[in-house]
C-alpha cells in the first residue's frame, strides 16, 4: 500500500500524450501535486515507501525521492545498454525491461548509486516487467511471455516462455494468473500456477491495440491504444472463450472444455489424497505434481483416460518414493494443449 495515498502516473507508448517527466498527485487532497521533470520519456514506474523508480526511456533508470510527495527530488540515476521501457523492483534489486538489450538487474541497496549488477538477454525486445515470489515475468513483444527466476538476482535465467498470439507489451499479475497486453493479441490470460510450466488458457480480442492492462479485484482495465480505457471483468477474459489460436478452436464458456472438475479431497490432507476429474471424450491425460519452486516432484499419470469420471490417490510422497515434507503442491493436468491445475495442501 502507497503511503498517502498519492499516484505516479506515466505514459506507455502514446506519443500525443507522452510526458517528460512524473506527476504525482496526492489522493485525499486534490490541489496537492507535484511534477518531475525528468530528462527522457518517462513510461514506467515501481514504487517504494521512499523511492520511486522510473524507466526513462533513452535517459534509462531515474530514482526519485518521494519521502516528502510533495516535494520530490531525483537522486540517482543510472544510463542503460538500451531504452529503459518497463521496470519492477523487489527487495534492493530493480528490473528494467530495456527493450532490445533484454532485462537489466540493477542494485538499487544504494538509491543514489545504482548499479547494474546482472542482465539476461530475452530472444526478443523487453517492453514490460512483473515481479510474483522468485519470477520476473517479461512482456517480451513478438517473442511472447518470458519467464525469469530471480531466486538469485546475480544469476537470473530465463526457465519458460508462452507463445502468444502476436506481440505484447505490457503485463501484470493477479494471483495465479499473469495478464499481458499488446499489439493483435489483446489481453492474453496465462495460469502461472506453476511458473517454470506457464499455460496460455485464453485470450480477450480489444477494438485497438492494447498498451498496457492493470488488474484490481475482479476487473481488468486495458490502456486500449485510441479507444481509451476498456474496464472488462477478470472472469470474461479466461471463463467466456478460451481459445486455440494456433488451431483456430474456441469453446464457449458453456461448452464442454478438454478437462473439466479437477479437485483434490481431503485437502489439506495426510498421509495421502484422492484427485477427482472429469474428461468430455477419450484422450491422453498427464497428471503430474509441482512443489511451490516449479519443480515437477511425481508423475501420476500418463496414458489415455476414458470419457467420464475418473478418480487416482496421490500419498505425498515423490518419484523415488520419498515422503514429501509439508507444503502446497500443484496438481496439474494436461490432454494436449488444455491445462487445469489446483492446489493440495500436506500436512505431516
Amino acid at each position: 500500500m502507497i503511503s498517502r495515498a498519492f499516484l505516479l502516473a506515466t505514459i506507455l507508448l502514446v506519443p500525443a500524450v507522452a510526458t517528460t517527466g512524473v506527476w504525482i498527485d496526492d489522493a485525499d487532497y486534490a490541489d496537492r501535486s507535484a511534477i518531475v521533470d525528468t530528462p527522457g520519456w518517462a513510461v514506467g514506474v515501481a514504487v517504494t515507501t521512499t523511492h520511486a523508480y522510473v524507466a526513462d526511456w533513452s535517459a534509462g533508470l531515474q530514482v526519485i525521492d518521494i519521502a516528502d510527495p510533495q516535494q520530490p527530488r531525483i537522486v540517482g540515476n543510472l544510463a542503460t545498454p538500451g531504452a529503459a521501457l518497463g521496470i519492477a523492483v523487489k527487495g534492493s534489486h530493480a528490473y528494467v525491461a530495456d527493450q532490445r538489450s533484454g532485462v537489466q538487474v540493477i542494485d538499487v541497496t544504494n538509491p543514489m548509486q545504482p548499479v547494474i549488477v546482472a542482465k539476461v538477454v530475452t530472444p526478443g525486445t523487453s517492453w514490460g516487467v512483473a515481479i510474483d515470489g522468485n519470477h520476473a515475468y517479461i512482456a517480451a513483444a513478438e517473442s511472447g511471455l518470458l519467464v525469469i527466476d530471480i531466486s538469485n538476482p546475480a544469476t537470473p535465467r530465463i526457465v519458460a516462455s508462452v507463445d502468444t498470439p502476436k506481440a505484447v507489451l505490457g503485463v501484470t499479475i493477479r494471483g495465479d494468473r499473469a495478464y499481458a497486453a499488446g499489439i493483435g493479441s489483446g489481453v492474453c490470460v496465462v495460469d502461472i500456477t506453476a511458473p517454470e510450466h506457464p499455460r496460455l488458457i485464453g485470450h480477450r480480442d480489444t477494438p485497438k491495440p492494447p498498451r498496457g492492462v492493470a488488474v484490481s479485484g475482479r476487473w481488468a482495465y486495458v490502456a486500449d491504444g485510441s479507444s481509451g480505457l476498456r474496464v472488462e471483468p477478470v472472469p470474461s477474459m479466461a471463463d467466456e472463450i478460451l481459445r486455440d489460436t494456433s488451431a483456430g478452436i474456441a469453446f464457449a464458456a458453456n461448452e464442454p472444455p478438454a478437462v473439466g472438475r479437477l479437485a483434490v479431497h481431503p485437502n489439506p490432507f495426510n498421509p495421502q489424497t484422492t484427485i477427482t476429474f472429469a474428461l468430455p471424450q477419450i484422450q491422453p491425460v498427464d497428471i503430474d505434481v509441482y512443489d511451490v519452486t516449479g519443480q515437477c516432484v511425481r508423475r501420476l499419470a500418463h496414458q489415455s483416460h476414458a470419457r467420464g469420471e475418473h478418480s487416482l490417490v496421490w500419498d505425498g510422497r515423490d518419484e523415488t518414493g520419498r515422503a514429501l515434507p509439508s507444503g502446497t503442491y500443484v496438481i496439474r493436468l494436461q490432454t494436449g494443449r488444455w491445462a487445469q491445475a489446483t492446489k493440495a495442501m500436506l500436512i505431516r
